[in-house]
Order: structure tokens, then sequence, then C-alpha cells
């Protein structure tokens, strides 16, 4: 089950593509399936990051929008960042780190 498998995490990051509505909606949806139990843990710590921050041409979730998410989830931190080019992929990491030694 899905509460077997958070209960043990102390952190998630969440990852959509800015150039994917769907994948901006599934990460809202699968982080709503989190158990009650398990989002209620005060030390779970969330983090929120767009993903392929590169490729803005072709955006179809604004930033506001993934920002907007971050807080309706309750996310530490939200970023927009990039694998290819490496852009805020070590903030993210570290954003989580720091709120985990909080």
């Amino acid at each position: 089950s899905n509460n077997a498998t958070i209960r043990p995490c102390h952190g998630i990051i969440l990852l959509y593509s800015i150039n994917s509505r769907w994948s901006f909606h599934d990460v809202s949806r699968t982080c709503r399936q989190i158990p009650l139990d398990a989002k209620q843990n005060p030390r779970l710590v969330f983090v929120l990051v767009g993903m392929k921050s590169d490729e803005k041409s072709t955006r179809e979730v604004s930033s506001e929008e993934g920002l907007a998410l971050a807080a309706d989830l309750g996310c530490k931190a939200f970023f927009e960042a990039s694998a290819k080019s490496g852009e805020n992929v070590d903030a993210a990491v570290f954003a989580m780190v720091r709120a985990l030694r909080q």
C-alpha cells in the first residue's frame, strides 16, 4: 500500500514537467493519494520541482501555477529546474536537506 511505502520517508521531491499539463495534474493527484496520517506527520517534507525549465518555448504550466500548487500541497520549497543544464537541481536537493534538518 501507499501507506507502507510512505511511512518510512522523511522527504519527498515531487516532479512534473513544465511542458506537460498532464504531468502537473498527475503530481497533484499523486500527492493527494498519500494517506492522511502520513501527510499529517510534521516531519514529512515535500519539495515541488517543475522540470525542463530549459524548454520554456513549449511551456504549458506557468511558474505561478507551480508556486500555487506548492503552497496548496504544503511544500517547503518550489523550484523550476533543468536536468539538462543542471539549473536548480542542487538547490532543490539542498532545500530538502535544510528542511529536514530543521
